[in-house]
């Protein structure tokens, strides 16, 4: 989805060599202006062409100047042209064009004042070429039609060919290669006439980048190769420059990236010493690609292209920038930093929307990528709508096409089967047309994905036949391996296990010839499947553990926008089988353990492959643990597409390389997570997977505490009662019941007054469900520590209710995402609960959401439970003023609206009063940057939202940033509470837990079962739930 051909190769084709012969003028000079003032300038020997030059610029518009040459001398005279001579050779090297626009515009008005039509074409040749650097083809193309017809009234040859090497520059940004190679022919047989061996330089060069475009690089090398040659006879720095900087993109479509790499260092070095800005940043803009796609080293990729942003600011080159800042989109993007993808392609999307320049989609691709990578596909559909709507309109059909293949992707993801099915027949339909066998097969995987998810098995196998044909035909081993994998998942839909088993086995053959990890734990699983479908539970179990080892070894990004679809997307199902696997066989304790790896898992794939902004004392460690890891990827993806091709075409000395640097990268990184593990295993785990065995867990739970760890996998929930003193299961059969539906009745009745929900009935029913059969096993603990799995995130156990009433009538409840994080959260509480933070009732002028005035009164209240306070209301209670001081306090009470967002985790959010320096939206993503010492934090209106039940990832990641950030406990709700319950409710608490020295769960419990006796309903007291350290 990504536009991958936003490196672009860069010609400037002029030479600087002994264009102006201008006259001496004989008269002195005065200038009149439109409102008829007369300059007079003395002749005087202080006479000072630079001083007079920029005054000027300063006042008027020299285009409006009539110009009278009366008092000059003629060695004023002769200073001023020599010295703008001299000036406009030099503006143009180091790229300042818009005064080198400035200061032709003097000439031409001092040309068109005395009618020296050699001084005109001059001057409008100059600003041509620096109208062309600046990105404005138009105009450009404008004044050098006028400068050519000058030149040839004049005769002057020299001055013809120079224009007609600048016309070839422009038609290739109209990307009329056609017009181009004439007007570079035309230049050569001038300067073949002239024995100009500049000129020739220049459009050897420009010969050379229209057969790069050709795609005959043959010819293109010879002419750049050429065109430096005669460049170095003369010592013209910028063919010289430009011309190596080509050579290297012929090197690298050739595969030689350390050849093309020393000719941009030569490249850089020419243009370096003479201080040719353009070549400069030519060259880097070359450098970067060069890093990021050969060596996949993305640091010093975006080290250049931050070089490529100064240079074209300086340059003042919108239209240039716009291309770095999209670049730098791309490797963000692969790197899985989102935040700052974001801000470039949205900072590149302003420049394209400043400068006019609707033909460039590739921003608008890459926003569409991102947001698609986020999973907010509003957006992401938006921007991929807008994007087949430019490439119609600019009747681009590849690109048209591409875009309704992302579309199709968006509404799949969506589950808009219909729409997505129209939109990828849309794609196919141009596919078809260009005859764009690879992308047709792609799409066929596509449709066979859709097909295979809407139950129709044979249309889905029909179209992956298709997808195998033309991935044989083509030898494209990677897709091959691919098909083989899906077909294998079609095979065993239908029932058919035989040729299922042909297809995995064949799938996951060439996916280990290959290194391809994501087939080869694809392929396991598959194998793993049929293998339990014929009762060989302990066989299996070897395939769906090799199967683990290998998804943990991957740092995963969120694919969605990727072309290519495997029907297997949940890769959690290997753990499930396994964990099933191990229950039956009766190893409950490695059972346990893999419900750990498999909840580690989830929560790295709710981080997405995201960069996060993590604690200063940590930062160093995670980030150069998570460059080594994208480093490490990209490489190892480098050299699998390399060894996939025909052994005679594959380069050895790059795949040595490679090798080279994947060993020692290796090293670096098993170094660096072997320290972060031990030194910091909770950081550890938002990088890696590394959990707590059962042993451990046991090891750190009080007496008085038990843990029911639930883990719903197929038709059955498997339960661990787990204590200090020893371990207990329990299998609780769901076969016949619709859990995910009784979850989502029960949230229904519970979040409303009004309609046919009977919260009574659904509670017991729940209860007799997920909490009588464990009951005994509990004996007379009367603390529980709750670990929910997938929807079950979404219940408070609180309100299930049995014949003794509601849970929260006999037993204290809190909640873990884990039993590893439970443990990371016990060595944060330093029992402080001194110092108290309130935020209440925000201003949230200019949105929608409600004002909370309670929320102010609340926080008031509680405020005086605590000997140091400070509390913020309306819009002194901003985000700027929240990230500035809550390090400084015990507590930290948030009495205002949120969202714990389950389609995009990292940006659940807390809402504040916006400010000048914040939009008032605290996200997840940035939570986890703070260094909290908050013994609590207390989310007043947190909502999870009634969708469609996942696994509660936006409730997990908000959490998890807070308890990541320093805290040991927060307290959160399921569900908007109303305003005055909420109020009570913390009021209560705060009493009960800083007054009275209840722990904090004890504390939550009486103040619920308060509320549950006030109010009955469960929609006033039973939303707020304790994660965490319950003490």
């Amino acid at each position: 989805m990504r536009n991958r051909n936003a490196f672009i190769i860069i010609g400037i084709i002029i030479s600087l060599i002994g264009l102006f012969l201008f006259p001496l003028f004989t008269q002195g000079i005065s200038i009149t202006l439109d409102d008829g003032t007369v300059i007079n300038l003395p002749d005087t020997e202080e006479f000072e062409p630079l001083q007079w030059i920029e005054k000027e610029i300063e006042k008027k518009d020299f285009s409006h100047y009539t110009l009278d040459i009366t008092s000059l001398s003629p060695d004023q005279q002769r200073e001023i042209v020599e010295y703008i001579k001299e000036r406009a050779d030099q503006n143009y090297l180091t790229g300042q064009y818009s005064r080198l626009v400035e200061e032709m515009d003097i000439l031409k008005a001092l040309a068109l004042s005395q009618g020296k039509d050699d001084l005109l074409a001059d001057s409008l040749y100059y600003q041509g070429r620096a109208w062309y650097r600046q990105g404005k083809d138009d105009e450009a193309y404008q004044v050098l039609l006028q400068a050519l017809e000058k030149y040839k009234a004049l005769q002057n040859n020299q001055g013809i060919m120079r224009v007609y090497i600048a016309l070839a520059g422009v038609y290739q940004s109209f990307q009329d290669l056609n017009k181009s190679e004439e007007y570079a022919q035309l230049a050569y047989q001038l300067a073949e006439e002239l024995q100009d061996i500049s000129g020739k330089a220049s459009s050897f060069l420009s010969f050379g980048i229209i057969y790069f475009y050709q795609g005959d690089l043959e010819k293109a090398e010879k002419y750049f190769l050429d065109s430096c040659n005669f460049a170095a006879q003369i010592e013209n720095t910028e063919v010289a420059a430009l011309s190596l900087n080509n050579l290297a993109y012929i090197y690298v479509e050739r595969g030689d990236y350390q050849k093309a790499q020393q000719v941009c260092e030569s490249s850089l070095e020419i243009s370096l010493e003479a201080g040719f800005k353009c070549g400069e940043f030519a060259v880097k803009l070359s450098l970067a690609r060069l890093y990021h796609e050969a060596w996949g080293d993305s640091n010093q990729a975006l080290q250049y292209l931050i070089d490529c942003q100064r240079l074209a600011r300086e340059m003042e080159l919108g239209y240039q920038e716009a291309w770095v800042l999209n670049n730098k989109g791309i490797i963000y993007l692969d790197k899985g930093d989102f935040q700052n993808a974001k801000k470039v392609l949205e900072e590149a999307e302003e420049l394209i929307q400043l400068y006019n320049m609707p033909g460039d989609i590739g921003v608008y691709t890459n926003l569409g990528s991102l947001y698609l990578q986020t999973n907010d596909l509003k957006r992401a559909e938006n921007y991929i709508t807008r994007v087949v709507r430019l490439a119609t309109a600019l009747n681009y059909p590849l690109a048209i096409a591409d875009a309704w293949m992302n579309l199709g992707v968006v509404y799949n993801n969506e589950e808009r089967y219909k729409d997505a099915l129209a939109a990828y027949t849309e794609a196919m339909k141009i596919y078809e047309e260009l005859n764009i066998q690879p992308r047709i097969a792609a799409l066929m995987n596509n449709f066979a994905s859709l097909n295979q998810h809407l139950g129709n098995l044979e249309l889905a196998l029909e179209s992956q036949l298709e997808a195998l044909r033309i991935h044989q035909e083509l030898n494209m081993p990677f897709d091959l391996a691919l098909d083989y994998g899906n077909l294998g998942t079609i095979y065993l839909d239908m029932k058919d296990v035989t040729k299922s088993e042909e297809y995995f086995r064949k799938g996951l053959e060439l996916a280990q010839k290959l290194n391809y990890s994501h087939m080869i734990w694809y392929c396991q699983t598959g194998l793993g499947r049929i293998l339990l479908e014929q009762g060989k539970r302990k066989e299996s179990l070897t395939y769906f553990k090799e199967a683990i080892d290998i998804l943990e070894g991957l740092r995963e990004k969120l694919t969605s926008a990727e072309m290519k679809r495997s029907f297997f997307e949940n890769k959690l199902l290997a753990y499930d089988l396994t964990v099933e696997v191990l229950w039956d066989l009766g190893q409950f304790e490695e059972a346990f353990n893999y419900t750990e790896r498999a909840r580690a898992r989830s929560f790295l794939d709710i981080l997405g492959g995201a960069i996060l902004k993590v604690k200063d004392e940590d930062k160093e460690m995670v980030s150069c643990l998570q460059d080594l890891e994208t480093r490490i990827a990209s490489l190892q993806e480098k050299e699998r597409q390399e060894r996939a091709k025909p052994a005679e075409e594959q380069n050895t000395a790059y795949l040595e390389e490679l090798q080279k640097i994947l060993k020692k990268l290796q090293q670096s990184y098993f170094q660096v997570k072997e320290d972060l593990n031990y030194y910091s295993p909770e950081v550890a785990s938002l990088v890696t997977i590394n959990p707590l065995t059962l042993d451990k867990v046991r090891g750190v739970l009080d007496k008085e505490i038990v843990l029911l760890d639930y883990y719903i996998t197929g038709d059955r929930i498997l339960v661990w009662v787990v204590e200090q003193e020893e371990i207990k299961t329990k299998e609780i059969s769901i076969k016949d019941i619709n859990l995910n539906k009784k979850i989502e009745e029960a949230r229904k009745a519970f979040t409303t007054t009004e309609g046919d929900y009977d919260y009574q009935k659904i509670c017991e029913e729940l209860y007799r469900i997920l909490f009588a059969p464990i009951k005994a096993l509990i004996r007379d603990k009367t603390t529980i520590g709750v670990i929910p799995h997938r929807g079950l995130f979404y219940l408070p156990f609180q309100a299930l209710k049995g014949e003794e009433g509601f849970l929260v009538d006999r037993y204290n409840l809190f909640y873990v995402p884990s039993a590893s994080v439970y443990s990371y959260c016990l060595g944060k509480n330093r029992g402080n609960q001194e110092s108290y933070l309130g935020f209440g009732n925000p201003s949230f002028e200019g949105t929608d959401l409600p004002s909370l005035p309670l929320s102010a009164e609340e926080v008031k209240i509680v405020a005086r439970s605590f000997p140091y306070n400070d509390v913020f209301i309306d819009k002194e209670a901003n985000e700027t003023k929240f990230k500035e001081i809550c390090s400084n306090f015990d507590v930290i009470h948030l009495s205002t609206h949120g969202l714990a967002d389950d389609q995009r985790p990292l940006f659940s959010v807390i809402c504040l009063a916006k400010d000048e320096q914040n939009d008032g939206e605290v996200r997840a993503y940035e939570v986890f940057s703070l260094n909290l010492k908050a013994n609590l934090v207390a989310l007043g209106a947190c909502e999870t939202g009634l969708g469609k039940l996942s696994e509660a990832e936006g409730l997990v990641g908000l959490v998890r940033s807070f308890l990541y950030a320093g805290t040991p406990t927060v307290i959160a709700s399921l569900w908007s509470v109303y305003d005055r319950p909420t109020m009570e409710l913390f009021i209560n608490f705060f009493k009960y837990w800083k007054q009275e020295g209840m722990s904090k769960v004890k504390a939550l419990g009486r103040a619920q079962r308060e509320l549950a006796e006030e109010y009955g309903l469960p929609v006033a007291w039973a939303g707020f739930i304790l994660i965490g350290d319950y003490r």
